[in-house]
């Protein structure tokens, strides 16, 4: 082995990390130095790599790792993922001390989806092994999803991170040792849930249980005014939160850890009150792509336990903005698969299943519900005139002004083209026709550009509404219904409102 790599780390205590993190994990991790070499395998590589290994092909092995460490050093992200040349993953992160590459460490075997079949068969042709036995062999393997994947990727990368602090003495390979283990179950705690409020009661509820502070809790920053999670078994009182407001600030400004070894001597910290419970504080900052989006704040009585814990908390708190980035753009892409993109108003897929569910409320609890279908006039004449471009933003516009012309209760959405649907539950015929009247005098007064060229001189809407009283016709009937009425709207003039009453499936429906 390298001269430089034995006297950069102590490699033996190195050893027993890389052993332990490897039986954490569940997959062969090696470190390797300069030239490629390995210098220490922990676990065991599978059969289907053993099988491959025995005819001759180290030296491929190796040649590839030599080609992957050199691609690393140029490497922003410092993480390479890689498929050897027998169609297994493999990840590798670089081994760093006094900012020169030393060597690296490899997570390898993965199975990563599903098991390459063709590949195993080109393999076993070009090794002049039964395709068979190599299909056996990778099937005993384990399949990896891409978020296992992800999370092997960031603790390799913890680890690697941490070396030259591990490897400072014996005393802080065997923390930085147990930090891995935490680490790994907090990052599976944080990645099993895309709930934004369950996460941030999983780290606080962790920092409290560990140990790392007597109290925590996570302060995120909001389009609408800052949002702070707590903890109910865990009280701060109001005067050391109105003193973390003016810490948080600090950190929002030095998007940097700001430590307060003595709260009750800082000048920031008013308090006429004698219940001094907690003697320092950390707030760390949550950042997302280099933005500081809110901070973990972490109270103790123990300054000593802050310090020597900072990294470790700074560590928690990346893992915990990643989760928190994962969470919104899930719930960003959630919210784009039942919204229509032109209007933002619920697309007709979705709307029906809000429909489905408001009848079977309404069944319930006895209540009548009403449905108002709508139609722009003369839409088509519109669009020859002005062109679709234009005949878009009136779209949006419109759907704007319906959101502003329903109650609270209501739900709007897009039907298709220019047709849109209004869902009115526990609406008689009279509190429907209100609420129609009211969308209708809302569009009539608007001004829409060019609306002077339309037929009636001005944008308008007719609308169709069915209230059906004792919710015994489904979502499709209800809706015809109201489809009905709109059409006699549209027959009697336009720019009107057309109501129907079904007390009964069975019973023919009555114009209001």
């Amino acid at each position: 082995m390298p001269k430089e790599l034995k006297e950069l780390i102590d490699i033996e205590s190195w050893k027993k990390i890389q052993d332990k993190f490897s039986e954490v994990i569940g997959q062969p991790v090696y470190t390797i130095d300069k030239e490629g070499c390995i210098v220490h395998k922990s676990g065991d590589f599978p059969f289907y790599c053993q099988i491959v290994h025995s005819k001759d092909t180290k030296s491929r092995c190796h040649k590839i790792r030599q080609e992957m460490f050199e691609k690393l050093k140029d490497n922003e992200d410092h993480l390479l993922i890689y498929y050897c040349n027998f169609g297994l993953l493999n990840i590798m992160v670089p081994i760093k001390v006094g900012g020169e590459q030393a060597g690296a460490v490899v997570c390898s075997s993965i199975v990563k989806k599903t098991r390459n079949v063709p590949l195993c068969r080109r393999v076993g042709q070009e090794l002049k092994v039964e395709a068979i036995e190599l299909l056996d062999a990778i099937k005993e393997m384990k399949i990896r999803e891409t978020n296992e994947v992800d999370k092997f990727a960031t603790l390799l990368l913890t680890l690697s991170k941490s070396i030259p602090e591990i490897m400072h003495e014996k005393k802080a390979s065997e923390k930085k040792l147990s930090e891995l283990e935490i680490i790994y179950k907090i990052t599976n705690l944080l990645n099993s849930t895309f709930d934004l409020e369950k996460i941030f009661k999983s780290v606080i509820t962790f920092v409290y249980d560990s140990r790392i502070g007597d109290a925590s809790d996570v302060l995120i920053f909001e389009n609408d005014g800052n949002k702070r999670y707590l903890l109910n078994k865990v009280d701060i009182p109001r005067h050391y939160l109105n003193f973390e407001d003016k810490i948080v600030e600090e950190v929002m400004r030095r998007e940097e850890l700001e430590l307060v070894p003595l709260i009750k001597s800082d000048e920031r910290f008013e308090s006429d009150s004698e219940l001094n419970i907690y003697t320092s504080m950390a707030s760390i900052p949550l950042k997302i792509n280099e933005k500081v989006i809110g901070t973990l704040n972490v109270y103790s009585n123990s300054i000593d336990k802050l310090k020597e814990n900072t990294d470790f908390l700074s560590i928690i708190a990346n893992q915990s903005a990643m989760a928190i980035h994962n969470a919104r753009q899930y719930a960003k892409i959630k919210q784009m698969a039942i919204t229509d993109k032109l209007t933002g108003l619920y697309n007709r897929r979705y709307f029906m299943e809000l429909l489905k569910n408001e009848i079977e409320r309404s069944k319930r609890f006895k209540k009548p519900l009403s449905v108002a279908i709508l139609d722009i006039d003369n839409f088509r004449d519109y669009n020859n005139a002005h062109g679709h471009l234009v005949g878009d933003k009136l779209l949006a516009e419109f759907s704007g002004i319906l959101r502003k012309s329903i109650r609270n209760i209501d739900t709007a959405g897009r039907y298709g083209g220019e047709e849109f649907i209004v869902l009115l539950p526990e609406s008689n015929p009279d509190d429907a026709a209100v609420v129609g009247e009211r969308m209708r005098k809302a569009v009539e007064e608007s001004y829409f550009e060019g609306e002077e060229e339309q037929p009636l001189g001005r944008v308008s809407v007719s609308i169709g509404i069915a209230t059906c009283l004792n919710n015994s016709l489904d979502h499709q009937e209800l809706i015809r219904e109201a489809d009905k009425a709109l059409y006699k709207a549209k027959e009697t003039g336009k720019n009107k409102v057309v109501s129907t009453i079904v007390v009964d499936r069975n019973m023919r429906a009555i114009e209001k």
